[in-house]
C-alpha cells in the first residue's frame, strides 16, 4: 500500500505584523499549541497534503510524490524541502494504512469534525452526506461516517475506531454477517477516505490530547 501524506492541524489564517503588507506567517493550531507555516512553499505543501479535491482523481493515492508533482504543476515550485521540514515538525505525517505504523499514527492523533451530518445520500443508500445546512459537500461510507462522529468524543483516532468496532458510536456496528469490524481494519478503511474529509473541510487531524505538541512554536 502507498504511504499516504496527511496534514496535521487547523488553519487559522495569515498573521500580519503592524504596518506590514505581507504576512509574517500562517497560523495552524495543533492541540493546545500555535504553530507556524513560515514560507509560501510550506503553506502550499501543507495545503496540498489535504488532498487533490476537484483538481485530481478522487481514487488517486495521495502521497508525498503526488504533493510534489502538484506543487510543480500548480505553482512551478519544488516542495521537496518544505515537505521534509513539515514532516520533521509533525505538521505533515506519513502513514501506510495497512502498515505496522498505522496504529501508532492513530494513537498519536485524533479526528475533529468541522461539518454537520446531513443523513443518507439519496443517490447511494450506503453513504452518508456531510456538509452545512442545506449544502452537502461529500458522501462517506457508513463506517467512515461512524468514525467521523466518534472522533469528536474520543481522545484518539484509535479510540474512535475501537468505539465503532465495538458498536459504541451512536449507531450499530456494521460488518460482514453483522459482526463488528476489527479496529485495525476499520482504521485502514477510514484512512482511505480521510483525504476526502480533509480536502472538503469536513474535519481536520489534530494531535492527541496529552501529546508532546503543547506550548507555542514560533518560526
Amino acid at each position: 500500500m502507498t504511504t499516504l501524506l496527511f496534514p496535521v492541524g487547523h488553519y487559522l489564517g495569515p498573521h500580519y505584523l503592524a504596518g506590514a503588507d505581507q504576512p509574517a506567517g500562517h497560523r495552524v493550531r495543533v492541540g493546545a499549541s500555535l504553530r507556524w507555516l513560515g514560507t509560501e512553499p510550506e503553506v502550499l505543501a501543507w495545503t496540498l497534503a489535504h488532498g487533490p479535491g476537484e483538481l485530481g482523481d478522487p481514487d488517486q493515492a495521495w502521497d508525498r510524490a503526488n504533493v510534489l508533482a502538484y506543487g510543480r504543476w500548480l505553482a512551478g515550485t519544488d516542495l521537496t524541502d518544505a515537505v521534509t521540514r513539515l514532516v520533521d515538525r509533525r505538521l505533515l505525517v506519513e502513514v501506510d494504512p495497512d502498515g505496522a505504523g498505522a496504529a501508532g499514527f492513530a494513537l498519536a492523533h485524533r479526528l475533529r469534525s468541522l461539518m454537520l451530518p446531513l443523513g443518507p445520500d439519496p443517490d447511494d443508500p450506503d453513504s452518508v452526506l456531510l456538509g452545512t445546512a442545506g449544502q452537502p459537500e461529500l458522501a462517506l461510507s457508513e463506517l467512515g461516517h461512524a468514525v467521523w462522529r466518534a472522533g469528536s468524543r474520543t481522545g484518539t483516532l484509535w479510540d474512535a475506531c475501537q468505539a465503532v468496532a465495538g458498536g459504541d458510536a451512536g449507531q450499530p456496528a456494521a460488518g460482514s454477517g453483522g459482526a463488528a469490524p476489527p479496529a485495525a481494519g476499520l482504521l485502514s478503511e477510514l484512512l482511505s477516505e480521510l483525504h476526502d474529509l480533509l480536502s472538503a473541510g469536513a474535519a481536520y487531524l489534530d494531535a492527541a490530547e496529552g501529546g508532546s505538541d503543547a506550548g507555542v512554536e514560533i518560526h
